[in-house]
């Protein structure tokens, strides 16, 4: 998707965001719409943070079936082994070098 729930980033010129409602039924339309069309798994590669509750909680709804995997890159034993690892930052987030080195 073209645009998601980021609230965070409304600030910075140019940046848009859609509501959380808005961005969670747009993705369920899609998915539905995916679903109808004969899909027989769906893999969601989310790469934000504020998306991940709008999403987790949008699938509870859906994923009645197990047929959509949410891959989220921000979560996960496997993201916070990697940033232990290699961040070498005392402070940071937006653009710095764990969220660029995806």
């Amino acid at each position: 998707m073209s645009y998601g729930f980021y609230p965070k980033f409304v600030e910075y010129p140019g940046s848009c965001s859609l509501s959380e409602v808005t961005f969670s039924q747009s993705t369920h339309d899609i998915l539905q719409s995916i679903l109808r069309a004969g899909a027989n798994r769906i893999m969601i590669l989310n790469t934000g943070i504020s998306t991940i509750r709008p999403l987790e909680n949008m699938l509870g709804e859906l994923n009645k079936h197990k047929q959509i995997i949410l891959f989220t890159v921000y979560s996960g034993s496997n993201f916070t082994n990697a940033v232990n690892e290699i961040e070498q930052q005392a402070v940071g987030w937006h653009a710095d070098e764990i969220e660029t080195s995806i």
